[in-house]
């Protein structure tokens, strides 16, 4: 019997959880979720500074705010997908993904990169929809006398 397998048998008998279990297992499980999620992206908050503010709403020692607003919203995504999930009759919709995106990120999302001195350009990624038709994402090119030449 493969590893996988005994595993599941395990898992199996020890159904169905108690209350205070499932709860226990859901709590851990969203420490984990966010803590390692965040971190991957780079997020600096220590587990337990992560523990403290999902579970206390607190901040224990330093830590920028960026970081605090990015892992509140990971466990308000995850909030919003659990109750999503628990919605069986309903499909998932194009609605739903966007709202759970936008949350997910808080603000437009840019990326800034910088061309040969002493030129810039900027990336609006977030696509315009406009009559129902998808529009390429508004590109400035802002250039070394704060020209702006904008395309959309």
């Amino acid at each position: 019997m493969s590893k996988l397998s005994e595993a599941y048998e395990k898992w199996l008998a020890l159904q169905p959880f108690s209350p205070t279990d499932s709860a226990r297992l859901d709590r851990k499980f969203m420490l984990d979720f966010n803590y390692n999620s965040n971190h991957i992206e780079g997020n600096t908050l220590t587990y337990g500074q992560t523990e403290i503010l999902l579970l206390f709403g607190k901040v224990v020692g330093e830590a920028e705010v960026k970081d605090v607003q990015e892992m509140t919203a990971s466990n308000v995504g995850l909030k919003m997908m659990t109750e999503e999930a628990g919605l069986k009759d309903i499909p998932l919709t194009q609605n739903f993904i966007r709202t759970l995106h936008k949350t997910l990120l808080r603000e437009d999302y840019t990326v800034h990169r910088n061309l040969l001195y002493p030129y810039h350009i900027a990336f609006n990624l977030r696509n315009i929809v406009f009559k129902g038709i998808y529009h390429l994402p508004f590109v400035a090119f802002v250039c070394k006398y704060t020209q702006v030449f904008q395309r959309i």
